[in-house]
Formats: C-alpha cells, sequence, structure tokens
C-alpha cells in the first residue's frame, strides 16, 4: 500500500497519522510521515482534514476499516530504533519486528542485521496491509 492514514492512540493521546510511500527496495521503505493531535477517534477523516495535513489536494474522506492493537516493545541503539510489534486484529495475533532510521542506515546495523539473517532482500507486507486483508476477508 502507498499510503496509511491511521488513527493511533498512545496512553490516551489521540493523533491522526498519514504514511506516503516514497520507495521501497530490499525490504527497505522510505516514506514521508505526517502526524495531528485528534480529540477524538473519528469514524469519517475529511478529505480537506488530510490534505490539509500532507499539504496535498490528493485525499477524499477515509472511513475507519477496523480497530488493530499493537503492543510494542523498542530498543534504540545508535540512530535507530528496533521495535519487536505484537498485532491483535480480527482475532489473529501476529509479530513484526521494525528498524527505523531517520538517517541513512548505519554500517554497524546492517552487519547485526545481515549477521541474524534479518536484512531481507524482498518486501513483506506490513501490519497495515495484513490487518486490511483480514477485513477486506470478513466482508
Amino acid at each position: 500500500l502507498d499510503t496509511t492514514i491511521r488513527v493511533r492512540v498512545i496512553k490516551e493521546r489521540i493523533h491522526l497519522q498519514v504514511k506516503e510511500l516514497i520507495s521501497k527496495e530490499n525490504g527497505t521503505y522510505v516514506r514521508n510521515e505526517y502526524q495531528k493531535r485528534l480529540r477524538t477517534v473519528p469514524h469519517i477523516i475529511e478529505g480537506h482534514v488530510l490534505n490539509e495535513l500532507c499539504k496535498t489536494d490528493k485525499y477524499q474522506d477515509s472511513f475507519l476499516m477496523g480497530m488493530l492493537i499493537t503492543e510494542r516493545k523498542i530498543a534504540q541503539i545508535e540512530d535507530c530504533v528496533i521495535a519487536l510489534d505484537i498485532n491483535h486484529y480480527c482475532g489473529i495475533t501476529d509479530y513484526e519486528l521494525e528498524v527505523e532510521f531517520d538517517k541513512e542506515i548505519s554500517p554497524n546495523i546492517l552487519k547485526i542485521l545481515r549477521q541474524e539473517n534479518l536484512y531481507k532482500k524482498e518486501n513483506a507486507k506490513g501490519k497495515y496491509e495484513r490487518f486490511a486483508i483480514q477485513i477486506l476477508k470478513t466482508m
């Protein structure tokens, strides 16, 4: 999926988040990310709100699909965040390891990922895509 629109609740703070895919290669995704604080979880996110947030005119209204709950364990190494996500949706629990960088990937981190066979050449389905597939199966 090229764009993810989600409402995230962390410690009673509600955020609208948009992730736009710029590129993906060898399991590495580059995205522009936008965020805005909300007061409530909406069932409809109006297109003009998304367009204002992302400084574009391409979005139309988006509708709440369902609920995905993620428990996250985080480790910080150098300029990198390593997160183990435990995802719950549609009666399914799955796990995802994310490695996030603000800048270019550190050679030290890349070496560790290769040594542990965690660096994959193919692009895996992200949690949102797995969630969306399950939601569509229930329709």
